[in-house]
């Protein structure tokens, strides 16, 4: 079985090396997002990315696999016989305002500088015994700088990506990551954006006025709601993987943001079981506040996502 998890850690990579070293024992190929403040805010505490990574690696026994170390994403892999992991492609494209066509948000410098900051996905081509994929570890832009209908304009630039790096390695694709949004919101859903649906069922592609698009299962929509059932008991969980409380006319409080989505020939591969949100590390829920929040103070405001493939 190969073991991924992805964590965005909310810049805390020079606070919880123990942490990620628990959470990490058992993972084959570990992906955080947001690790670590600037370097000028690193000072502070006397370290620099590099060092972080260095700390994370030898704390680990995991390789890093180089990549931008400033990037918004970063990866590592625990070496062995049966998984060979290579680098291929990052999404690092300049997009101008113009491009992104959404006029709820005015076009400026500043949100294109956000949306261009270091690395958004990165590529591997990973072999595991029989099993070939691309990994796309992803961080999408933020809602706070992009409305619903800009994150869907931005979708369709990243599927476009996606497809055209698939095509190239000949591989499918499983995404995960941080996508600032529900499974249920258009950047997700539409046939022109990543177009990842809830049915294993449905075509692996749908015809829209001519063109055929390509879709994705997303078995990301179980995780909303706070209960589950396990040996015949009902047991309380987190609603998602994020939760903001504002004052927005329309709040779920509950975020399902940490997503993975899946090409329809790699589901078999899939193991249901092993897909879960994780709660605790060393204690009991430690991740959680007592009323089954994230505990953001003390560790992130996401909770880390983990699954299994079988070859």
């Amino acid at each position: 079985m190969l073991k991924i998890l992805y964590w965005n850690i909310k810049q805390k990579g020079n606070i919880l090396i123990e942490e990620i070293k628990k959470i990490s024992q058992e993972v084959d190929i570990l992906v955080i997002a947001e690790l670590c403040p600037s370097d000028n805010k690193l000072k502070i505490s006397g370290l620099s990315i590099n060092q972080v990574i260095d700390n994370i690696s030898s704390t680990t026994g995991l390789n890093y696999i180089g990549n931008n170390n400033k990037s918004w994403i970063h990866t590592w892999v625990r070496s062995n016989d049966k998984l060979n992991v290579t680098l291929i492609g990052k999404y690092d494209e300049y997009l101008k305002p113009k491009e992104l066509s959404d006029k709820d948000i005015v076009d400026s410098e500043n949100f294109t500088e956000y949306l261009n900051r270091f690395e958004r996905m990165l590529f591997f081509e990973v072999k595991y015994l029989g099993l070939e994929f691309l990994l796309v570890p992803i961080h999408f832009p933020s809602r706070m700088y992009a409305s619903v209908g800009k994150q869907k304009d931005i979708s369709v630039q990243f599927r476009k990506h996606i497809e055209k790096i698939e095509n190239k390695a000949g591989l499918q694709s499983i995404v995960i990551g941080d996508f600032n949004m529900n499974p249920f919101e258009p950047g997700m859903l539409h046939y022109e954006g990543f177009h990842a649906l809830p049915s294993q069922n449905l075509n692996i592609t749908v015809e829209f006025y001519g063109s055929k698009f390509k879709t994705y299962y997303n078995p990301t929509w179980e995780k909303f709601g706070d209960f589950e059932f396990q040996d015949k008991v009902v047991k309380r969980k987190p609603a998602g993987s994020y939760f903001i409380e504002n004052s927005n006319d329309l709040n779920y409080y509950w975020y399902v943001f940490d997503q993975v989505i899946l090409r329809h020939d790699l589901i078999p591969n899939f193991s249901f079981e092993s897909f879960k949100y994780i709660t605790s590390i060393i204690d009991e829920n430690d991740l959680l506040n007592d009323n089954f929040t994230p505990n953001d103070k003390k560790f992130s405001d996401h909770l880390p996502l983990t699954f299994t493939l079988k070859n």
